[in-house]
Protein backbone atom coordinates (compact mmCIF):
# COMPACT_ATOMS: atom_id res chain seq x y z
CA UNK A 1 0.00 0.00 0.00
CA UNK A 2 1.72 3.27 -0.91
CA UNK A 3 1.73 5.95 1.51
CA UNK A 4 2.90 9.54 0.60
CA UNK A 5 3.17 10.70 4.38
CA UNK A 6 2.61 9.57 7.82
CA UNK A 7 5.12 12.40 9.00
CA UNK A 8 4.47 13.28 9.30
CA UNK A 9 2.48 13.71 12.01
CA UNK A 10 4.24 16.72 15.17
CA UNK A 11 1.74 17.91 17.20
CA UNK A 12 0.20 17.79 21.64
CA UNK A 13 0.34 19.18 24.69
CA UNK A 14 2.73 19.50 27.47
CA UNK A 15 4.74 21.20 30.16
CA UNK A 16 7.77 22.32 28.03
CA UNK A 17 11.79 22.69 29.02
CA UNK A 18 13.29 25.91 29.28
CA UNK A 19 15.83 24.86 27.45
CA UNK A 20 14.18 24.53 23.87
CA UNK A 21 14.23 26.55 21.53
CA UNK A 22 11.32 29.56 21.65
CA UNK A 23 10.44 29.19 18.63
CA UNK A 24 9.00 25.59 19.56
CA UNK A 25 8.01 26.35 22.74
CA UNK A 26 5.79 29.47 21.42
CA UNK A 27 4.08 26.86 18.76
CA UNK A 28 3.36 24.40 21.67
CA UNK A 29 1.73 26.56 24.40
CA UNK A 30 -1.57 26.42 24.93
CA UNK A 31 -2.42 23.94 22.14
CA UNK A 32 -5.46 21.84 22.16
CA UNK A 33 -6.38 21.40 18.68
CA UNK A 34 -4.81 22.42 14.76
CA UNK A 35 -6.20 22.28 11.35
CA UNK A 36 -4.70 23.64 8.02
CA UNK A 37 -4.11 23.08 4.92
CA UNK A 38 -0.65 21.30 3.41
CA UNK A 39 1.25 20.93 0.26
CA UNK A 40 4.15 18.01 -0.39
CA UNK A 41 6.77 17.78 -2.34
CA UNK A 42 8.59 14.57 -2.34
CA UNK A 43 12.28 14.66 -4.33
CA UNK A 44 14.22 11.45 -5.62
CA UNK A 45 18.13 11.45 -4.07
CA UNK A 46 19.04 13.41 -7.20
CA UNK A 47 17.06 16.29 -5.71
CA UNK A 48 14.67 15.57 -9.08
CA UNK A 49 10.66 16.58 -7.54
CA UNK A 50 9.42 12.41 -8.04
CA UNK A 51 5.52 13.45 -6.55
CA UNK A 52 3.23 16.34 -5.35
CA UNK A 53 0.35 16.34 -3.32
CA UNK A 54 -1.80 18.40 -0.57
CA UNK A 55 -4.63 18.19 1.23
CA UNK A 56 -5.70 18.99 4.95
CA UNK A 57 -4.49 18.35 8.50
CA UNK A 58 -5.89 18.63 11.67
CA UNK A 59 -4.73 17.54 15.18
CA UNK A 60 -6.41 16.97 19.05
CA UNK A 61 -4.20 16.78 21.59
CA UNK A 62 -2.44 15.05 23.23
CA UNK A 63 -2.73 12.07 20.44
CA UNK A 64 -5.16 12.45 17.64
CA UNK A 65 -4.49 13.14 14.11
CA UNK A 66 -6.04 13.01 10.55
CA UNK A 67 -4.38 13.42 7.02
CA UNK A 68 -6.77 14.15 4.00
CA UNK A 69 -4.87 13.89 0.72
CA UNK A 70 -6.77 15.12 -1.98
CA UNK A 71 -4.39 15.34 -4.80
CA UNK A 72 -2.88 13.44 -7.27
CA UNK A 73 -5.35 10.83 -5.40
CA UNK A 74 -6.96 10.42 -2.14
CA UNK A 75 -5.83 8.85 1.01
CA UNK A 76 -6.70 8.95 4.17
CA UNK A 77 -4.41 8.75 7.59
CA UNK A 78 -6.33 8.77 10.61
CA UNK A 79 -4.73 8.49 14.44
CA UNK A 80 -8.12 7.88 16.66
CA UNK A 81 -5.44 7.57 20.29
CA UNK A 82 -4.68 3.62 19.74
CA UNK A 83 -4.67 2.86 15.94
CA UNK A 84 -3.42 4.28 13.03
CA UNK A 85 -5.36 3.66 9.88
CA UNK A 86 -4.50 4.18 6.37
CA UNK A 87 -6.85 4.26 3.87
CA UNK A 88 -6.14 3.94 -0.36
CA UNK A 89 -9.58 4.09 -1.82
CA UNK A 90 -8.33 3.36 -5.07
CA UNK A 91 -6.57 0.04 -3.94
CA UNK A 92 -10.37 -0.37 -2.12
CA UNK A 93 -7.26 -1.17 0.80
CA UNK A 94 -7.35 0.20 4.82
CA UNK A 95 -4.05 -0.74 6.46
CA UNK A 96 -4.16 -0.68 10.35
CA UNK A 97 -1.18 -0.58 13.10
CA UNK A 98 -0.84 -0.21 16.42
CA UNK A 99 0.03 4.05 17.48
CA UNK A 100 2.00 3.06 20.00
CA UNK A 101 4.28 1.39 18.34
CA UNK A 102 4.17 3.80 16.30
CA UNK A 103 5.89 6.30 18.42
CA UNK A 104 2.07 8.48 17.80
CA UNK A 105 2.62 9.75 14.87
CA UNK A 106 6.41 10.65 14.30
CA UNK A 107 7.42 14.24 14.88
CA UNK A 108 4.46 16.64 13.62
CA UNK A 109 2.68 14.97 16.79
CA UNK A 110 5.44 15.42 19.26
CA UNK A 111 5.90 19.23 18.49
CA UNK A 112 2.89 20.07 21.00
CA UNK A 113 4.63 18.02 22.99
CA UNK A 114 8.17 19.46 23.76
CA UNK A 115 9.24 16.68 26.56
CA UNK A 116 8.40 13.58 24.50
CA UNK A 117 10.05 15.35 21.94
CA UNK A 118 13.29 15.93 23.76
CA UNK A 119 13.07 12.19 24.69
CA UNK A 120 13.30 11.30 20.85
CA UNK A 121 15.07 13.93 19.17
CA UNK A 122 18.37 15.96 20.03
CA UNK A 123 16.26 19.54 19.57
CA UNK A 124 18.63 22.42 18.12
CA UNK A 125 17.55 25.75 17.04
CA UNK A 126 18.86 27.13 13.49
CA UNK A 127 19.58 30.44 12.73
CA UNK A 128 16.64 31.99 11.10
CA UNK A 129 16.15 32.10 7.41
CA UNK A 130 13.55 33.17 4.86
CA UNK A 131 11.21 35.03 7.35
CA UNK A 132 11.53 31.75 9.32
CA UNK A 133 12.50 30.84 12.98
CA UNK A 134 13.74 27.09 12.48
CA UNK A 135 14.63 24.28 14.41
CA UNK A 136 16.01 21.15 13.90
CA UNK A 137 15.55 17.45 14.58
CA UNK A 138 18.03 14.42 15.17
CA UNK A 139 16.61 11.19 16.42
CA UNK A 140 18.31 10.06 19.72
CA UNK A 141 18.49 6.69 18.55
CA UNK A 142 19.05 6.94 14.52
CA UNK A 143 19.04 2.74 14.09
CA UNK A 144 15.31 2.99 15.06
CA UNK A 145 13.87 5.80 13.50
CA UNK A 146 11.75 6.74 10.61
CA UNK A 147 13.02 9.94 10.48
CA UNK A 148 16.34 10.28 9.93
CA UNK A 149 15.98 14.36 10.10
CA UNK A 150 13.82 17.21 10.65
CA UNK A 151 13.82 21.22 9.81
CA UNK A 152 10.55 22.97 11.43
CA UNK A 153 10.14 26.36 10.00
CA UNK A 154 7.90 28.61 12.17
CA UNK A 155 6.48 31.68 11.80
CA UNK A 156 5.02 33.59 15.54
CA UNK A 157 3.50 30.26 17.01
CA UNK A 158 2.94 28.59 13.29
CA UNK A 159 4.40 26.11 11.62
CA UNK A 160 4.88 27.04 8.29
CA UNK A 161 7.87 24.46 6.68
CA UNK A 162 8.80 21.11 7.66
CA UNK A 163 11.85 19.28 5.57
CA UNK A 164 11.99 15.27 6.47
CA UNK A 165 14.77 13.00 5.43
CA UNK A 166 13.73 9.19 6.13
CA UNK A 167 15.58 6.32 7.14
CA UNK A 168 16.07 5.32 3.23
CA UNK A 169 17.14 8.99 2.45
CA UNK A 170 14.35 10.20 1.01
CA UNK A 171 13.47 13.93 1.37
CA UNK A 172 9.78 16.24 1.45
CA UNK A 173 8.90 19.25 2.25
CA UNK A 174 5.72 20.25 3.50
CA UNK A 175 4.22 24.32 3.52
CA UNK A 176 1.42 25.08 5.66
CA UNK A 177 -1.24 27.76 5.55
CA UNK A 178 -4.49 28.66 6.25
CA UNK A 179 -4.22 27.34 10.08
CA UNK A 180 -6.97 27.63 12.41
CA UNK A 181 -5.82 27.04 16.05
CA UNK A 182 -7.68 25.86 18.89
CA UNK A 183 -10.60 25.77 17.18
CA UNK A 184 -13.53 23.33 18.04
CA UNK A 185 -13.60 20.17 16.02
CA UNK A 186 -15.42 17.10 15.47
CA UNK A 187 -14.34 13.72 17.23
CA UNK A 188 -15.75 11.96 14.59
CA UNK A 189 -13.23 12.81 12.61
CA UNK A 190 -10.68 11.04 14.65
CA UNK A 191 -12.58 7.58 14.29
CA UNK A 192 -12.32 5.47 11.33
CA UNK A 193 -14.74 3.12 9.95
CA UNK A 194 -13.82 0.88 6.86
CA UNK A 195 -16.32 1.59 3.93
CA UNK A 196 -17.54 -1.83 3.49
CA UNK A 197 -16.16 -4.61 0.97
CA UNK A 198 -12.33 -3.36 1.54
CA UNK A 199 -9.06 -5.48 2.26
CA UNK A 200 -8.28 -4.74 5.82
CA UNK A 201 -5.27 -5.29 6.27
CA UNK A 202 -2.32 -5.33 9.66
CA UNK A 203 -1.44 -5.72 12.81
CA UNK A 204 -3.53 -7.36 15.57
CA UNK A 205 -3.60 -4.09 18.03
CA UNK A 206 -5.39 -5.72 20.75
CA UNK A 207 -3.76 -4.14 23.90
CA UNK A 208 -1.22 -6.76 25.00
Amino acid sequence: MRCLLLPVLLMASAAASAALPPALLRFAEGLRTLEGHFEQQSFDPDGRIRERAEGEVALAAPDRFRWDYRRPYVQTIVADGERIWVHDPELEQVSVRSQKREGQGGPLVWLADPQALEQRFIVEAEPAADGLAWIRLSPRQAEDAQVAEARIGFEGDEIREMQLVDALGQRSVLRFSGWRRNGSLDPERFRFHPPPGVDVVGEDTEDE
